[in-house]
């Protein structure tokens, strides 16, 4: 029986989380294939000097990347091996959603 298991992860940093889950994968020699998603930006305008000057601003950007993972197997024991390590050892920088399991 075949597994096919997409898994989206978020982060703030790109390659730092590419690196981790890719690492992972590579360990339990699974096929995997990995495809970009939309990265979300949002910008904050802060005033330096809220009372006098409307000039004087700062202008702050936070992105957020996205990666679908979409890795096929037929292997459950490794499977549930990968999904605690993922979801119990990850960093904290990055957010891990099981889409599918087919």
């Amino acid at each position: 029986m075949k597994f096919n298991i997409k898994i989206v992860s978020k982060s703030n940093s790109l390659n730092l989380y590419i690196e981790y889950i890719k690492n992972l994968l590579q360990k339990y020699n699974l096929k995997y294939s990995s495809i970009k998603l939309p990265r979300k930006r949002k910008f904050f305008t802060l005033l330096k000097s809220p009372h006098i000057n409307k000039k004087a601003m700062e202008q702050f950007e936070t992105t957020q990347y996205k990666i679908l993972f979409c890795i096929k197997t037929e292997n459950t024991t490794l499977l549930n091996k990968l999904f605690f390590i993922i979801l119990q050892n990850k960093p904290k920088y990055i957010k891990i959603f099981i889409r599918k399991i087919i």
